[in-house]
């Protein structure tokens, strides 16, 4: 019995596992990090106008956590950081919905492979790139995705002229800081209300496109919505995958191991 108890451990940890990647500093930007503000049109007026209560599924996001008119959020002014990179990408369709910013005409968005530093415990840039919103893009303007060909990815803002530095979706890839911390150029949501595929795969990606100390905090400077065929988002170190033929070979062989055991 203890046997078999083990082995369902065993099992369920190792699929289970891709559940705990969190981003892991999203508590202290909620307490110390700065709010999203802006007297533009910020990702926070953008939001509200696009997800208002009335639209089809308004109780798959918390409106209120944008303006807490009842009291009852505990944070103001930022929603928690649903992912920073992807994983097992198919295709996609990126829809670009704002784009309020001076860099504008030669702001682009794009993917960027990361790999795992074992030896400093990190993840670092990979080799493998592409651009998906091209510079002078306007919204309301869909661009198609294929396969990105790498196991994890990050989306990067760049500037086609080199305007400013190019920002990723993880925040310690980032070179400039706030208070001593990785400075956070892209809020990312799940979408409540996607245009393609299940919320789960949908995204919202809000960008603040200059460095930490000139920055407005409006995160409107490119705003993009996208769902992917497949894969996933998370954070933090990488999670060993099981795949499914594998899975479904080797679980009819613990079985079987199981049934020896208990004779």
């Amino acid at each position: 019995m203890k046997f078999s108890a083990w082995i369902v451990a065993l099992l369920v940890l190792a699929v289970g596992m891709p559940a705990f990647a969190t981003v892991g500093d999203t508590q202290w930007w909620k307490t110390s990090g700065p709010g999203i503000t802006g007297s533009e049109t910020s990702v926070k007026t953008w939001w509200n106008n696009t997800f208002k209560p009335g639209n089809p599924n308004p109780t798959a996001w918390d409106y209120d956590a944008w303006n807490d008119t009842d009291n009852t959020n505990p944070y103001t002014g930022n929603w928690e950081q649903k992912a920073e990179r992807w994983f097992d990408h198919q295709q996609t369709t990126i829809t670009l919905s704002l784009e309020v910013a001076g860099y504008a005409p030669h702001n682009t968005m794009g993917w960027q492979e990361i790999t795992w530093d074992s030896s400093n415990n990190k993840w670092a840039l990979g080799s493998k790139s592409g651009v998906i919103v091209p510079g002078g893009a306007t919204a309301v303007s869909t661009y198609s995705v294929p396969i990105v060909p790498v196991s994890n990815f990050v989306f990067f803002l760049g500037s086609d002229n080199n305007q400013h530095a190019t920002w990723y979706t993880m925040d310690s890839l980032n070179t400039d800081t706030y208070n001593g911390t990785p400075y956070r150029h892209a809020w990312v949501f799940n979408d409540p209300n996607p245009p393609n595929g299940p919320a789960s795969l949908s995204w919202v990606v809000a960008w603040e496109d200059v460095a930490a100390g000139s920055a407005d905090n409006d995160h409107n400077d490119m705003i993009v919505r996208f769902s992917l065929s497949a894969g996933g988002g998370g954070s933090g170190p990488p999670v060993p995958e099981i795949p499914p033929t594998l899975l479904a070979g080797v679980i009819p062989v613990i079985a079987l191991a199981m049934r020896r055991f208990r004779k």
